[in-house]
């Protein structure tokens, strides 16, 4: 059975990707039917949205948009309104190709309690260091992503089933985020929109009933007599829908939000939604000169953690050795 994650150490700061990345339901996407024969999604309060070809497929554009780039430099900016709070975090995120090699870096501060808070993720392709800060205290960690792609490589769950919530980063940045939203979410048709003068695509998406049987086992029996899942159901950390915004031009992902439904007032009115958490990319710069040593960090004297077992474990994966081991004992 699968459970949904408990939050890290982090706390707050791990909200602001924990609700990014539940476990995927495929490899590949299956490719789009008509309209009028796709399934009915997960939305929220009973409501069956229909999906879109046109919309998985701008979702996929997305994807490729930003994979598509040998090196990319942006900030963002991300708000969270949970659990009475507003929180605000700003970054900058930086991508890098070698060869086969994706080099990644994360920085983000958080204001809490008027303490600045502060995250860096930095990876070389070969390790992920993590390195939290909040007010005196600091805390760094490292991750072993050798041990960890021969895991994915030996897991049993071929089909993808893995849960790899909150570690957009360890498994691949931005282009692993929306990867994993365009395979747990089907998106309806486009619509075109404005933000800040920039023209702009907009999809919403709702959850595929195989993401939300994932999440919501005990609703099997519903699933097969026909019934479409309430969204609502799931843990009030996580969204019961998402929404998709690209610049029109290029496909590119400015802005990503997470969004709740509420309970209607009447049977005639619609849920009310709210935003749990958005997410934005602005001042982006593609194919610009990035040093590789950016994506170094030498800890110096500084004593790391070695946090490769609990990702392990926070991903549903056994270390590989241990794995080969099972696989030959005797039954």
């Amino acid at each position: 059975m699968k459970t949904l994650p408990s939050l890290l150490p982090s706390g707050l700061l791990i909200l602001l990707v924990l609700i990014t990345c539940t476990p995927a339901v495929a490899q590949q996407a299956p490719p789009a039917a008509p309209a009028s024969s796709q399934p009915p999604v997960g939305g929220a309060g009973g409501q069956r949205p229909v999906a879109s070809p046109d919309g998985q497929a701008l979702a996929r554009r997305a994807i490729v948009a930003v994979e598509s780039q040998r090196s990319l430099y942006m900030k963002l900016r991300q708000r969270i309104h949970m659990f009475g709070q507003q929180l605000v975090g700003n970054g900058t995120y930086q991508q890098l190709y070698e060869g086969d090699a994706c080099k990644l870096r994360l920085d983000l501060k958080v204001n809490i309690a008027n303490q600045t808070t502060s995250m860096q993720q930095i990876s070389d392709s070969r390790f992920l260091y993590v390195r939290r800060e909040f007010g005196d205290s600091s805390h760094l960690g490292r991750v072993d992503l050798r041990r960890i792609r021969e895991a994915v490589d030996q897991s049993d769950a071929a089909d993808g089933n893995i849960d790899a919530s909150h570690q957009w980063m360890l498994l691949g940045g931005v282009p692993h985020l929306l990867s994993r939203l365009e395979k747990n979410f089907q998106f309806t048709a486009p619509r075109e929109a404005t933000l800040e003068t920039v023209p702009v695509t907009v999809i919403d998406g709702y959850w595929q009933p195989e993401a939300l049987l994932a999440l919501l086992p005990d609703r099997a029996e519903d699933v097969k007599a026909g019934k479409p899942i309430d969204a609502k159901a799931l843990n009030g950390q996580l969204p019961t829908q998402i929404r998709l915004i690209v610049r029109t031009a290029d496909s590119f992902p400015v802005r990503i939000e997470y969004l709740r439904a509420g309970k209607s007032q009447t049977a005639d009115e619609p849920p009310p939604v709210t935003t749990i958490m958005a997410m934005e990319f602005y001042d982006i710069s593609k194919g610009v000169h990035i040093d590789p040593l950016t994506f170094s960090y030498n800890p110096g004297e500084q004593e790391v953690a070695d946090h490769t077992d609990t990702y392990l474990r926070s991903l549903g994966l056994k270390d590989a050795r241990q794995a080969t081991r099972e696989r030959a004992a005797p039954r």
